[in-house]
């Protein structure tokens, strides 16, 4: 056998806000600021929106459609709109905390990608992204440029390391750290032109392998053994370099 699931959705008026009052015996009007106006939704109503529209990616008319349909109302995109930004303002407290969570660590990996923002697809804007084990974040921008770090991470951090492919804009680090992955899906590529590419991407892929085997080592001759080897390594390269 199996069992049979029937949603109900029930939908009820739990308050009434009024914006603009006219006072019964002077005639006044007092009307509120449209900063002190919150959206009409609850939060049942504002969970629902949410998850339409940051988890299953529904248009904004849709989501429109959808709840004035299940709410026998009509309610508008703006009204729709409204309560995305104040699901972001509730939100905004707990994502600053992973924020600093993230700049106050000793390495932060940090990438961008470009999404499309025009229906041709020609117009991009970009991803930030900063990770560390324990916490990430995203900056939503309109370029990959310098600008944006100086706008996210001011003053320019000292004391931290990132972890980054050679994109120009990260010269905003006084230090950076080369991403492996960045470093070895390059000697990949070069690998496919030269043999002497084919050499240098092997000895990449050697020391990478010992770096991750010294770090699992505990310290004694075995790990000092392992460190001598990759530096040695890491001479041969510099030399052919040259």
């Amino acid at each position: 056998g199996f069992r049979k699931l029937e949603l109900k959705i029930l939908t009820e008026i739990v308050e009434y806000i009024t914006h603009k009052a006219t006072c019964h015996n002077c005639g006044q009007v007092t009307e509120t600021g449209p900063e002190n106006r919150d959206t009409i939704f609850g939060p049942s109503a504002l969970a629902l929106i949410g998850s339409l529209w940051y988890d299953c990616r529904v248009p904004l008319n849709r989501i429109s459609q959808f709840i004035s349909e299940i709410t026998e109302d009509n309610y508008a995109e703006t009204a729709i709109i409204n309560g995305i930004n104040a699901i972001s303002s509730k939100l905004e407290p707990i994502a600053d905390q992973y924020k600093q969570q993230v700049f106050n660590s000793k390495y932060v990996g940090i990438d961008e990608t470009g999404y499309p923002v025009a229906i041709n697809g020609r117009q991009l804007n970009w991803i930030w992204a900063f990770s560390t084990n324990d916490a990430v974040f995203y900056e939503f921008r309109d370029t990959r440029g310098k600008v944006e770090l100086e706008e996210v991470w001011e003053p320019p951090p000292e004391m931290v390391i990132p972890v980054v492919d050679g994109w120009k804009s990260y010269s905003y680090f006084p230090v950076i750290q080369r991403c492996w992955s960045h470093i070895l899906r390059v000697a990949e590529d070069v690998a496919k032109s030269c043999s002497i590419g084919k050499k240098l991407s092997d000895q990449l892929h050697l020391l990478y392998h010992d770096i991750k085997r010294f770090r699992q080592l505990r310290p004694g001759k075995s790990s000092l053994k392992l460190k001598e080897i990759a530096l040695n390594r890491i001479n041969d390269m510099l030399a052919e370099a040259k």
